[in-house]
């Protein structure tokens, strides 16, 4: 093989890899908001024995708090949201994008100081 046809061989295969990244593209990005609570700390609460600061110290504080009428019953609320968004692009061909959202709210109602109840509430 002569040394001009190595050199023109070797310059098209460097222009083919230079153009395969122009061709072909991507992106994702997450966006969460809130703060994540799990099925197993969940389970750990004990109605009628799980006291508000355990609450506070493993959940940290919640995204709102109610007092209800009676004044006796407050419910703590945890909200979470999460947006993942994914961008793939090939060049004249093809462009998909892709949209992932993930909500989660968890309840904790306290009658004084002790829980009474704990549940959540998810969308996907």
């Amino acid at each position: 093989m002569s040394r001009t046809r190595i050199v023109l061989l070797a310059g098209a295969a460097v222009t083919l890899l230079n153009l395969s990244g122009c061709i072909v593209s991507g992106s994702r990005h997450v966006k969460t908001e809130g703060r994540y609570i799990g099925d197993q700390t969940l389970s750990m609460i004990e109605p009628g024995r799980t006291e508000m600061s355990w609450i506070l110290a493993v959940m940290g504080e919640p995204t709102r708090k109610t007092v209800l009428p009676d004044s006796l019953t407050e419910v703590w609320v945890w909200d979470y949201h999460r947006v993942r968004k994914a961008n793939t692009e090939v060049f004249l061909v093809f462009d998909g994008n892709k949209r992932t959202e993930t909500s989660q709210s968890v309840y904790v109602e306290f009658e004084g100081d002790v829980v009474q109840r704990a549940w959540s509430d998810r969308a996907r």
